[in-house]
């Protein structure tokens, strides 16, 4: 009896995966990272003085490395340090290689 459970056991752990994450939470992620990517953007044609501008881009690229980091903790991926552009960079191919956009 105990070999069949294990067998079962088995055969049930290589087709159980992770559960869906929640799809309003998908959305809510790539919304705002939408608009950060934006706000990114657009802060270097702003006729700001520099260290406001600097500042506001800082910012900016922390709120949105934090929000790449828990897009990819959300979609199941793993997760580096996203502090330099070179890790967002891999974190962003990561995201859209799972099918996420924004």
């Amino acid at each position: 009896m105990k070999d069949v459970l294990d067998h079962v056991r088995r055969r049930l752990t290589g087709r159980v995966g992770r559960a869906a994450p929640d799809p309003f939470q998908t959305l809510e992620l790539q919304a705002r990272l939408s608009r950060l990517a934006r706000r990114m953007e657009t802060l270097g044609g702003e006729p700001t003085p520099r260290f406001a501008r600097r500042h506001h881009g800082q910012a900016a690229t922390r709120a949105y490395d934090q929000t790449l980091t828990e897009a990819c903790l959300l979609a199941g991926l793993p997760v580096t340090q996203v502090d330099s552009p070179c890790n967002r960079l891999l974190a962003e191919a990561s995201l859209l290689q799972a099918g996420w956009t924004w």
